[in-house]
């Protein structure tokens, strides 16, 4: 059905009708009873806009790219959910990629957001680097999440990545830990180099020197955290902690990890990243970093609908606090200062 169907069932012109149903009925004064008949007829006969032409006639396709780096990531699933919510009840339908931590499919996604004329982009990049689909799309508003590149005055949204990590560190020297192994993602990321660089400056708060032997860098995947335990277990690496990069990491990690603390006869202590989840299912100390994705995924579309609609423009960069807990056995968690 189409407006002209409409018009012939219910008498009103294309305009009364168009207006009544864009909801802009009451600004004109149309009677109630005109609005009555014109929504009844068209739910009764099923009626739908035509994307197409309302997107040319507003000049705006009402879809928004969400890029994230690993979709299997319950961090980043947490936040697509949430973000397709709230672009949703600002009318926009969401395109959502998955980059595979992978430049080129990076690459590759942003040059198909762009190629379809979403009106703007939330990405969690894989590059640090300006991306070269955006040359010449300036105008593109672009909200980073989560990471940030070397592009200056792009808005974007982050956890104060390196705080936490340094937090999460100085708890395990304070439990005793001196030699703490760094279970980390690619070497040149943006999450990797915050994260390590909190790492790194609470063993020197502490007048420790971070034992290079113990630093690995593998990736942020499941299989990657089993590579690095493993790589412990080869090289006969002592350690007394680990700190994990992220949630997958912990996870791959975990799978061998009984069998290490079996070979050197003690148990290790644990800190990772958005674990919190997990910690009640093992009967262990466990320090987790976790993020809050609802103000994340908040934040990131209220950048962008504001430089959407142009309510405002000035750079902004918004970095939240990360929540830092330890989990023991059987207790509630208790916050780490």
């Amino acid at each position: 059905m189409q407006i002209r169907d409409i018009q012939k069932l219910t008498g009103y012109s294309p305009g009364t009708i168009s207006r009544v149903l864009n909801g802009k009925a009451k600004a004109i004064k149309i009677s109630d009873k005109a609005i009555q008949l014109i929504l009844q007829t068209a739910e009764a006969h099923h009626y739908r806009p035509n994307i197409l032409a309302r997107s040319l006639r507003i000049k705006k396709t009402m879809t928004v790219g969400l890029l994230v780096s690993d979709i299997l990531n319950p961090f980043f699933g947490r936040i697509a959910a949430r973000v397709e919510q709230l672009l949703r009840d600002h009318g926009y339908v969401t395109i959502l990629c998955n980059t595979n931590e992978d430049p080129e499919d990076e690459q590759a996604s942003l040059q198909l957001l762009l190629d379809r004329q979403v009106d703007g982009i939330i990405i969690a990049p894989v590059a640090k680097k300006l991306w070269p689909a955006l040359n010449g799309n300036g105008i593109k508003p672009v909200i980073l999440l989560d990471r940030m590149t070397s592009r200056n005055g792009m808005p974007c949204v982050a956890s104060d990545h390196t705080r936490a990590a340094e937090k999460m560190t100085a708890e395990l020297i304070r439990s005793g830990c001196r030699r703490i192994a760094y279970f980390g993602g690619k070497k040149d990321s943006y999450i990797n180099e915050m994260r390590s660089k909190g790492y790194r400056k609470a063993h020197l708060e502490y007048g420790i020197e971070p034992q290079s032997e113990l630093v690995f860098f593998e990736g942020y995947g499941i299989d990657d955290g089993t590579r690095m335990v493993k790589r412990l277990f080869d090289n006969e690496l002592e350690c007394d902690g680990v700190f994990c990069v992220n949630n997958l990491v912990f996870l791959g990690m975990m799978g061998l990890l009984w069998d290490y603390e079996e070979t050197i006869g003690k148990q290790l202590r644990i800190a990772a990243f958005d674990i919190g989840d997990y910690c009640a299912l093992y009967n262990r100390p466990l320090i987790s970093a976790d993020q809050d994705t609802e103000r994340i995924a908040q934040a990131a579309v209220c950048l962008l609908i504001g430089r959407i609609s142009a309510s405002f423009q000035e750079r902004e960069k918004i970095i939240l606090p990360i929540i830092v807990a330890k989990f023991e056995a059987g207790e509630p968690p208790k916050l780490i200062r």
